[in-house]
């Protein structure tokens, strides 16, 4: 058994643990991961309310205890702002994870068809994949086809899939969604096919209108992160088209979630309040900075890549490496530098080797307020790093930078 010392010392030890943490990565660190971003004041003291603890579960109007009339009128709201900013007939909130919401899609679709979904090569997410939820839940795991680009859907040989194999859904989206995807024209290849849209990266752009619009364009089911451009709590929601496409999603949400996070759907209602007041300028401030971080990369000698399409589109770019042990070795000295990136497979639609480089994403930074003028400074400090010069004049620099984006913008109480 462990003895009290040993206890007071590993408590210490967590204590300094979270500190150090912290320190480093909310007051330290030049946050550029595309995954991840800064909640408000306001959503993360959600978090830490009595909805932590004295939660109430299972579906908003089938609850299995009592105790929740609050959190049921908390939640019956969030619902209705989603709803609203996203075009929306109904929301499940309840998802702890994308993964988990691209999980209970899959549960409800026909288990005796394939889907159709993106791959390694073209960075559909892994819990659609073969190894991930689709090769447990489906009956076979489709390649979703594209041009040589990566990005490109191509229509022409999705139609002739659809023909042949008659899926039950096509699954939409990336691991590194530069461009809007043509929905309209998916649309009216899939026929009766359900169309789902991994909104996991782009879901903040899109609450702004500054990407695409899924549920209108012609998406049935929204799957998406609410941690990512979306500047919320770590999470999942799904979103669907009609309220009969959600009945039977939420059916199985209350039998395979039942007890879930009510603080998180707390602190995201009050993240897509903020969205819903000033997402339009959060997104078009993050598209602008993308763009203007690329193209001052390509300037330092580090070129993104599609030059030739404005780089981006959205909140991200992709800088190529090549090997991914470059890949690699570059975010890690970068991460030593104190700044955070990640390495992705760079998307293809052709056969051939991988190639590998950074996913860099500015929705951190774009929230906490940087100046634009500081975008040519921040693509010269990741310059260096990649030509090998010393670690420590850049970290300092990067963590100077960093303390200067501690505030959360565009929020009510600081929105601008």
């Amino acid at each position: 058994m462990t003895n009290a010392l040993d206890l007071l010392a590993t408590l210490g030890e967590l204590d300094d643990w979270t500190a150090a943490h912290t320190t480093w990565r909310a007051e330290s660190t030049l946050n550029l991961n595309a995954a991840t971003n800064t909640m408000s004041d306001r959503a993360r003291a959600a978090l830490a309310t009595s909805l932590a603890d004295k939660g109430i579960s299972s579906g908003l109007h089938s609850r299995h205890h009592f105790g929740g009339r609050f959190i049921d009128q908390i939640e019956a709201r969030v619902e209705r702002v989603a709803n609203d900013l996203f075009g929306a007939a109904a929301v499940d909130l309840r998802p702890m994870s994308g993964s988990l919401a691209n999980a209970i899609v899959l549960a409800g679709a026909d288990p005796k068809r394939p889907i159709v979904t993106g791959d390694r090569r073209t960075l559909g997410h892994l819990s659609f994949s073969a190894s991930g939820w689709g090769g447990r839940l489906a009956a076979d795991v489709l390649a979703l086809p594209f041009a040589a680009d990566g990005v490109t859907v191509d229509l022409a040989e999705l139609a002739v899939l659809v023909a042949r194999y008659q899926p039950s859904l096509i699954v939409l989206g990336s691991q590194a969604m530069l461009f809007p995807i043509d929905l309209p024209g998916v649309r009216a290849v899939a026929g009766g096919t359900g169309v789902v849209y991994d909104a996991a990266h782009p879901l903040g752009l899109i609450a702004g209108g500054g990407f695409q619009d899924p549920l209108r364009e012609g998406a049935d089911i929204v799957t998406a992160s609410t941690q990512k451009s979306l500047p919320g709590p770590v999470g999942g929601l799904i979103l669907t088209r009609t309220t009969e496409l959600m009945a039977p999603l939420y059916t199985l949400s209350n039998a395979l979630l039942s007890n879930y996070q009510n603080n998180r759907v707390l602190s995201l209602g009050y993240t897509l309040l903020e969205m819903a007041a000033f997402g339009r300028q959060y997104a078009d401030a993050c598209v602008r900075n993308a763009r203007a971080l690329a193209t001052a990369l390509a300037e330092q000698g580090l070129m993104p890549l599609f030059a030739e399409r404005g780089f981006t589109e959205s909140n991200q770019l992709l800088l190529p490496w090549g090997e991914k042990s470059a890949a690699d070795a570059f975010a890690a000295r970068c991460e030593q530098a104190d700044i955070i990136v990640s390495t992705i497979r760079l998307p293809s639609g052709t056969d051939g080797p991988a190639r590998y480089g950074s996913r860099i994403g500015v929705q951190d930074v774009t929230r906490c307020g940087i100046d634009p003028a500081l975008l040519p400074e921040v693509a010269a400090l990741l310059a260096a790093l990649a030509r090998g010069a010393p670690l420590e004049p850049v970290a300092e620099r990067a963590t100077a930078l960093a303390r200067e984006l501690r505030t959360p913008r565009y929020t009510f109480e600081n929105q601008t």
